[in-house]
């Protein structure tokens, strides 16, 4: 159960390394990583991308503005009929 926990970390919310060495700081960087997961799914009501998932970090990071990220959230939502 806790391999496909940490595979499904790794691959879904493309989280390859773990930044801290701490158990508080493993504890938040999950966290942010499942609510961030979360949020996207909310949002597009699609399983999250890794390109989506990239386009997050560079939006966090200050490298991507809200409406470049806006546009690909919404380039994952589905097709409303």
């Amino acid at each position: 159960m806790l391999e496909t926990f940490f595979r499904w970390f790794k691959c879904v919310l493309g989280c390859r390394h773990m930044f801290a060495e701490s158990p508080q700081g493993l504890t938040i960087q999950i966290y942010a990583a499942l609510i961030a997961g979360l949020l996207i799914v909310l949002w597009t009501g699609c399983k999250p991308t890794r390109y989506v998932l990239s386009a997050t970090v560079c939006y966090f990071t200050g490298i991507a503005t809200w409406e470049e990220l806006r546009r690909e959230l919404d380039r994952l939502k589905p097709a409303r009929a």
